[in-house]
């Protein structure tokens, strides 16, 4: 494997567990912000367009949980959690 690839699987990985740790909690819980971690990494390691590609799939994956499971009510409360875990965390890493 070369040191490329590791990265990679580094950053998938990373991603792999919290996206089980998110998908597997009640949507209360938001899980957004450890996503910093791996959006870090891929700014570190491969530069804009990775650190992009990486801030846009965990912009993603933390609004898509919101209607996963799908047995949940929706609260106010839980939309305000990921807006702010989006705009704070999200939005300063990609300028930074």
């Amino acid at each position: 494997m070369t040191y490329l690839s590791m990265k990679f699987l580094t950053i998938f990985m990373l991603f792999l567990i919290i996206i089980v740790m998110e998908f597997s909690t009640p949507n209360d819980y938001v899980f957004g912000y450890l996503y910093t971690g791996a959006i870090l990494l891929a700014s570190f390691w491969f530069g804009r367009i990775a650190t992009l590609q990486t801030t846009f799939m965990s912009v993603l994956l933390t609004i898509f949980n919101l209607g996963l499971p799908g047995s949940e009510e929706i609260h106010f409360y839980t939309i305000a959690n990921r807006a702010i875990a989006i705009v704070t965390n999200h939005h300063w890493l990609v300028k930074r």
